[in-house]
């Protein structure tokens, strides 16, 4: 028996895949910046920001807030969502997290918890 496909087929369905994809971004970038907000990192009346603003701020507030783990979580979260092409085109902003969470990790008791 042929099934009947989805208004459309699976353009329709790939189309609202990628939209759903882009709406968890928002609300990702949105939650982050919110964070951000209550660090005092972003002022409160500011517009949303740009995704590398995002992680730059996240970066800045690990060394400002007390926070550090925590922000440089965020960044690496946003970074993640953003996915692949976002980290390419941004390689630089990309490294930096990466070195900063490199200099900031305890390399000797991460081999205790071994």
């Amino acid at each position: 028996a042929d099934e009947e496909p989805l208004k459309g087929g699976t353009v329709e369905v790939a189309e609202l895949a990628k939209n759903i994809d882009n709406i968890d971004r928002s609300i990702g970038l949105c939650d982050t910046q919110e964070f951000l907000r209550s660090l005092g990192a972003v002022p409160t009346d500011s517009p949303p920001l740009q995704p590398g603003e995002v992680i730059q701020k996240c970066l800045d507030a690990d060394q400002t807030s007390g926070r550090a783990e925590e922000c440089l979580l965020c960044a690496f979260d946003v970074l993640n969502f953003l996915g692949e092409e976002f980290c390419n085109n941004n390689s630089e902003l990309t490294a930096t997290a990466w070195r900063m969470v490199a200099e900031r990790t305890d390399w000797c008791q991460m081999a205790t918890r071994r």
